[in-house]
């Protein structure tokens, strides 16, 4: 990407992020609903959405891009020269178990 791609992505990676955090604010003390769980993690249908935010996001200005996240991948990274990575903010089960 030229400098002024990149700094047009990082616009639109920060504004995706602030509408997940608007999102994740606004869910905090609600009930969460499990999507699925494994022995050393836990997806919350919570976090799918903030992802599934991101990605349309940053999918529509920038379609040749791959996508990347925790919640799974939902692009072909394959011969991707570039790619937008994110990963949740609230932690993982591995991270908070003692």
């Amino acid at each position: 990407m030229k400098p002024s791609e990149q700094r047009r992505a990082l616009e639109c990676a920060v504004k995706a992020a602030r509408a997940a955090g608007k999102i994740m604010r606004a869910n905090l003390g609600s009930r969460k609903t499990v999507s699925s769980s494994t022995q050393h993690d836990i997806k919350l249908e919570l976090d799918v959405r903030c992802q599934k935010l991101i990605e349309n996001s940053l999918r529509s200005p920038f379609p040749a891009v791959g996508l990347l996240g925790e919640e799974g991948v939902n692009a072909v990274m394959i011969g991707v020269q570039e790619h937008f990575g994110g990963a949740s903010v609230e932690g993982d089960t591995a991270a908070i178990k003692k």
